[in-house]
């Protein structure tokens, strides 16, 4: 509460990368937009912008794909 999915990246890059070691961020977002799009994939720790709703075909791609 009190801070958007962005506020939590920038937040989460200054976390020391001990840390952040073995972890994978799916950006789960309702926004067809561009610009979002495209600003996800400026953070490093994005590993994928996921379009909602979330279903399962998309997580077993993700699973597939990075499990």
């Amino acid at each position: 509460p009190g801070m958007s999915g962005w506020d939590f990246l920038d937040q989460y890059r200054n976390l020391p990368p001990e840390i952040k070691t073995g972890t994978r961020i799916f950006m789960l977002s309702s926004s067809l937009y561009k610009d979002d799009i495209d600003k996800s994939s400026q953070y490093k720790e994005v590993t994928e912008y996921v379009i909602k709703p979330l279903s399962i075909e998309a997580l077993r791609e993700i699973e597939r794909k990075y499990f």
